[in-house]
């Protein structure tokens, strides 16, 4: 029932494919009061399509496919996230 309020900042650094990332919410009471305020700040490493089916292949998967989305849309150019779909080697 609380109405919350999401502030992010990111920051990324090209030499070491990582972004420092912060997540401020505000949380008010639905029947008012002093706003509850939780800070995340989190550091994330990116890793492309390619580099994302190594490392599961190196955990002992055999990858299947990489789609760009949840809808399978094939990965390309501007796909915003690489889902990749394995199963477990024998």
């Amino acid at each position: 029932g609380e109405q919350v309020i999401k502030l992010v900042s990111a920051r990324h650094d090209a030499a070491t494919a990582t972004v420092d990332l912060t997540q401020i919410f505000d949380a008010t009471p639905p029947q008012g009061g002093a706003i509850h305020r939780v800070v995340r700040t989190d550091c994330l490493r990116l890793v492309g399509a390619r580099e994302l089916q190594l490392l599961a292949e190196a955990a002992g998967l055999a990858v299947e496919e990489v789609v760009g989305d949840y809808q399978m849309t094939p990965i390309g150019p501007g796909a915003e996230r690489a889902v990749l779909l394995a199963r477990l080697v024998q």
